[in-house]
């Protein structure tokens, strides 16, 4: 992973934003390029755990797993999108407006240490590379619907159960992190790597409370959040209101930026070189697309 160049798309009133405030805006899911985002992880889970509940008769365990798949279901992912490809014309046309853009090459080792921190008081934010793997994507999925349903709801219910109640918040941020990075097989020219993080349509925190030991009523477990509250902002965009959360990063995470097909290349080169300097930025590589503007 050392030295990888991670590709963000955008327009260049978007670049000139991120390079400013240094700030990355994750858009909730639903109001993505494709609203099916997502989807498509949480199915695979559904499939596998309907035919993983078949094989127990215990409600206890059943009613759980409903609860927790609830939690699942309601969860509002909120990412941003990088493509290993810097210069690629699906994504110039997919993420760009036709008049040009640009995308922004990160380093993605220095953005992974930016985000690798924990915080008992915020959601976990991470990158990872996007699954176009089906038969690998049903294998994760299968794993976590046998945890699922071998599971101790209040933590003792079962004498040796796979997961139990300390187990959670961990298995519920597996699943999560399965759901971010599985795609359908027919985008994957994309090479997408995917920055998210979560919270809920209410944007309440989710958190298990607290319970006594067995044999021992005067102990009582800390509850456990699992998932905490998000700071939220909005924007408009083609009449809809977005939410979205922004994230910071270090400034030296951009190694270049290249320009889209367009007619006006040359001129953009030159102006950006100007805005660089005079944001003091100008070690930031600026390069050209290779692709001929016709094909754009």
């Amino acid at each position: 992973m050392n030295n990888e160049i991670i590709y963000h798309y955008t327009d260049m009133n978007a670049c000139m934003s991120i390079l400013e405030n240094q700030e990355l805006w994750l858009t909730a899911h639903p109001y993505m390029n494709d609203e099916h985002e997502f989807l498509h992880g949480f199915e695979l889970i559904e499939s596998t755990l309907s035919n993983e509940l078949q094989k127990t008769d215990n409600e206890e365990v059943k009613a759980f797993v409903a609860v927790f798949m609830q939690l699942v279901s309601e969860s509002l992912m909120f990412s941003t999108s990088f493509s290993k490809e810097g210069d690629l014309l699906s994504q110039w046309r997919s993420y760009c407006p036709k008049e040009g853009g640009i995308s922004i090459g990160f380093d993605r080792a220095i953005l992974e240490k930016s985000y690798s921190g924990y915080s008992s008081k915020s959601n976990r934010v991470k990158l990872v590379d996007c699954c176009y793997d089906d038969d690998h994507s049903k294998e994760i999925a299968n794993t976590f619907s046998i945890v699922l349903s071998n599971t101790a709801p209040n933590g003792y219910a079962r004498e040796n159960p796979i997961l139990d109640r300390d187990q959670i918040p961990s298995t519920y941020l597996g699943i999560i992190g399965h759901l971010a990075r599985t795609k359908n097989p027919s985008f994957q020219e994309e090479k997408e790597v995917r920055l998210y993080t979560y919270g809920n349509m209410d944007n309440v925190p989710f958190i298990i409370d607290g319970v006594p030991k067995p044999n021992d009523s005067g102990y009582l477990q800390m509850p456990i959040t699992v998932v905490h509250q998000n700071v939220v902002e909005f924007r408009s965009r083609n009449g809809v209101l977005v939410p979205y959360i922004t994230q910071s990063f270090p400034i030296e995470a951009i190694k270049e930026i290249r320009l889209a097909p367009s007619k006006y290349q040359d001129l953009n080169v030159d102006s950006l070189k100007m805005y660089l300097k005079s944001k003091k930025l100008h070690r930031i590589k600026i390069v050209a697309s290779n692709i001929p503007y016709r094909t754009f």
